[in-house]
């Protein structure tokens, strides 16, 4: 019986948007929401220095936590165009913060 990271990986595997699609600490178990912060950071900037985007490239991010929401946030500040997709309605909370703190050692 495979487990769930296994189902997921075979998924993605026989995926069409493989080579497109790129996923953030799905599995990890006990990270700080600041190591989520920065992973999200290098990745986004790393997909910025291979593929130069713009305002013409448009990338969306399943997840509205804290790598989702950073990942947005430097994708958007880097010229693409992002959609961010969230399950729950959470990010409705969010919508009229102008600051909402974090403590980066969270888990």
């Amino acid at each position: 019986m495979e487990n769930n990271e296994q189902q997921f990986e075979n998924q993605i595997e026989n995926s069409i948007y493989k080579n497109n699609l790129f996923i953030l600490g799905s599995f990890e178990k006990r990270i700080t929401v600041y190591s989520q912060q920065v992973r999200s950071i290098n990745l986004v900037y790393s997909l910025y220095k291979v593929y130069n985007f713009n305002l013409n490239t448009r990338i969306g991010i399943i997840g509205g936590g804290a790598a989702g929401i950073t990942a947005a946030i430097s994708a958007a500040r880097l010229g693409a165009t992002v959609h961010l997709y969230e399950k729950s309605s959470i990010l409705n909370l969010w919508s009229q913060c102008k600051v909402r703190k974090i403590h980066p050692n969270i888990f």
